[in-house]
């Protein structure tokens, strides 16, 4: 960063990654902040895979199911998304229809 322009540019990044982190917990229930590994992981799918945030969402809401939602068995089904080549809430409809 060598301008305040660069400098007013990443303040901004850095809201927009802190509201989806945000936006992630609460859709899990957590009334926290993320870690460090749990922010490297939600970025790894925002950044690596590029994954939209509804279909991060809805994989999100998966952890309805289970007693204890973390950030590790949400990544389970983000990857599992990734390999299928999951791209909208479309194709996670289809991969549950070919799943049933």
């Amino acid at each position: 960063l060598y301008t305040i322009e660069d400098i007013e540019k990443n303040i901004i990044n850095d809201k927009k990654r802190y509201d989806i982190y945000k936006l992630i917990f609460k859709s899990l229930g957590f009334n926290r902040n993320p870690g460090t590994e749990e922010k490297r992981i939600m970025d790894i799918w925002i950044d690596k895979y590029n994954m939209d945030i509804e279909v991060i969402l809805e994989a999100c809401s998966k952890s309805k199911n289970t007693t204890n939602p973390s950030i590790s068995y949400i990544n389970g089904i983000i990857e599992r998304y990734k390999k299928n080549n999951v791209r909208t809430l479309d194709d996670i409809n289809k991969l549950e229809e070919e799943f049933n």
